[in-house]
């Protein structure tokens, strides 16, 4: 997300200077070096603030993969609330007319989903694990903040897609597995978890643009303000699998792995972005098949470029 973020904010490189963190340094090909900065540590944040003086930070920190978080609860904990509530607090301490921008999850949400409607920002947050409670009990930290002064827009995307993804994901696993089969990298026997259930589904290109609408529309919402980001359209995994599947053209078994399922799966997860849609007018522009078949063709770059890489290494 942090790469097509930073591509979507190149709107506002003639009119203001970004400034990128992340865990390790590293490099962007359209704003050069970044600068390695952890959540958790309150000297370097606090360096940050002082020096930049940022006017607005998007917040992305976190791990990403539901199992991840549920497998490091230590480490989910500290990143996901300790870490949101560090940057927060040094917002306000240094730089307290900020604004901070936030991106949460979805699936806060959990168990209230079982009704099977899409779920709104006023749904009853009711998380199922690790990974759920500590993204909502940042989310409600940070309301608790705004009521003290903290100038910040609680985002809850659900689902979303699109070049570039982990393959811990269960689109990227798919067009991964399917670009291996398809170059002779895996026999085409598939591994899926369980592919009744529906998701809803937004390309990560249409979540960023959210998250840029939200600087310009800063000014005019108020500190504290929840705007779930979803398509509204429950998608059944089973239809994923066959779109890429087309685009693969290749024929394959279906074998379900038990570690890729969830213990309660919930049928249907669905969101209802209404508020987005009014306070920044936004709405996905991205069509799902469109977003699938760039998944599948950077898969096929990235298993050429494994495949190359393994031919050229020397004896």
């Amino acid at each position: 997300m942090g790469g097509h973020l930073l591509g979507c904010l190149q709107a506002f490189r003639h009119e203001a200077e970004i400034l990128a963190t992340s865990r390790s340094s590293s490099v962007h090909p359209d704003f050069g070096a970044i600068r390695q900065m952890r959540v958790t540590d309150e000297v370097a944040v606090g360096d940050v603030m002082r020096e930049f003086r940022p006017t607005h930070v998007i917040h992305l920190a976190g791990m990403a993969a539901v199992p991840a978080a549920n497998a490091h609860s230590d480490a989910a904990w500290q990143l996901h609330l300790f870490g949101t509530l560090n940057v927060a607090q040094l917002m306000m301490h240094y730089v307290p007319e900020s604004f901070l921008i936030y991106v949460g999850s979805g699936q806060v949400y959990g168990s209230s989903a079982e009704r099977g409607e899409p779920l709104d920002e006023s749904s009853l947050l009711a998380p199922t694990d690790t990974y759920t409670s500590s993204k909502a009990s940042a989310d409600l930290a940070l309301g608790a903040m705004a009521r003290q002064g903290l100038k910040c827009i609680r985002f809850r995307p659900f689902n979303h897609i699109g070049p570039g993804q982990s393959e811990d994901f269960v689109v990227s696993s798919f067009a991964m597995q399917l670009a291996r089969i398809k170059q002779g990298r895996q026999r085409p026997l598939l591994q899926v978890g369980n592919l009744s259930v529906q998701r809803d589904f937004v390309d990560v290109r249409d979540i960023v643009a959210a998250y840029a609408k939200a600087i310009t529309a800063s000014s005019h919402i108020v500190s504290g303000t929840v705007l779930n980001l979803a398509s509204g359209l429950g998608v059944p995994i089973k239809s994923i699998l066959d779109a890429l599947t087309k685009f693969a053209g290749v024929e394959v078994q279906i074998q379900q792995d038990p570690s890729r399922s969830r213990a309660r799966e919930v049928a249907t997860y669905v969101g209802n972005a209404g508020k987005a849609k009014a306070l920044l007018g936004w709405r996905p522009t991205h069509r799902l098949e469109d977003t699938l078949r760039e998944v599948f063709d950077s898969a096929m770059d990235t298993v050429q470029r494994e495949f190359s890489t393994f031919r050229n290494v020397p004896d």
